[in-house]
């Protein structure tokens, strides 16, 4: 049915040896026929090294020093010859055993979708049914999502990003590829569990570097037309939410930062036209109005 299709299912990991042979059972657990498992360890100083042992059927790869995520999603992503890339965190899993296959079939009958993102749910929410149709989207979550290899190497995969912790990455290449006429879309009901462990994870730095990758971000991909209203817009509107999080000094840290790389992002401008990001703030409304 799938032509001789192939699938690559990328984990990047790191010290989460208790939850990473969740994401390995579940990933091995699918029905697709032809697929293949990575996993990407960077410098885990806990048990995940011992686990090679265990999934002699996975392959593995390691860093001895702490990298950012960027570098590691494009090896990954392009280190391979498969039709398809599956984008699973370590602490998260399939919970049925066809839901690559669904994804897979989806991708296959519409050559313009790039990115397929899977319903990711979350300690304290419930399935839901399988909707008859994907909606349209305008961003994805990369702990559950299957894109399509040839549209990745089209747009050049993804782009650095001053912060380490990365976190608007997605937005930059969903804006991209929207801008090359590809679609991004979201299926309800092919679930993705994200146990979202606090290990490995530090708030304020993920908050800071949010900030500087946002605004880095805008520069990057902003046409200029645009660029004057949306980008005191962001500044004022993150401050806002940083003040009734409590958060104002990562703020002022990612603002900082994004000061520094400021001359970096303008280097790596390449706008996109003023349709795609239209197009773009357009589903993110529209996604909005829908979860409220």
């Amino acid at each position: 049915a799938f032509n001789g299709m192939k699938v690559r299912i990328g984990i990047i990991t790191r010290n989460r040896a208790a939850l990473l042979p969740k994401a390995l059972d579940s990933a091995l657990a699918q029905d697709f026929p032809d697929k293949e498992i990575i996993v990407y360890d960077i410098a885990s100083s806990d048990e995940t090294p011992t686990l090679r042992q265990k999934y002699p059927q996975v392959q593995w790869l390691r860093s001895d020093e702490r990298l950012d995520m960027i570098g590691p999603k494009n090896y990954l992503m392009s280190q391979t010859d498969a039709d398809f890339y599956f984008s699973l965190d370590d602490d998260a899993w399939f919970l049925a055993p066809d839901e690559l296959s669904r994804g897979v079939e989806l991708m296959r009958a519409n050559p313009k979708l790039a990115v397929l993102a899977y319903d990711i749910l979350l300690p304290g929410m419930s399935p839901q049914k399988l909707a008859e149709k994907p909606e349209k989207h305008h961003v994805f979550i990369a702990c559950g999502a299957l894109l399509r290899r040839s549209a990745l190497e089209e747009v050049g995969y993804y782009r650095k990003l001053p912060a380490v912790y990365g976190g608007t990455e997605e937005t930059d290449l969903c804006l991209q590829l929207l801008d090359r006429g590809y679609d991004i879309m979201v299926w309800r009901g092919l679930h993705i569990w994200h146990e979202r462990t606090a290990v490995g994870r530090d708030r304020h730095d993920q908050h800071r570097s949010l900030i500087c990758n946002e605004f880095s971000g805008l520069i990057m991909n902003c046409p200029l037309v645009m660029l004057p209203v949306l980008l005191p817009w962001r500044i004022v509107s993150h401050f806002l939410a940083a003040a009734r999080a409590g958060e104002l000094k990562s703020y002022r840290q990612g603002l900082v930062l994004f000061g520094k790389s400021f001359r970096r992002a303008l280097a790596a401008r390449a706008p996109v036209s003023v349709r795609a990001y239209r197009e773009y703030f357009r589903r993110a409304r529209l996604g909005k109005l829908k979860n409220e």
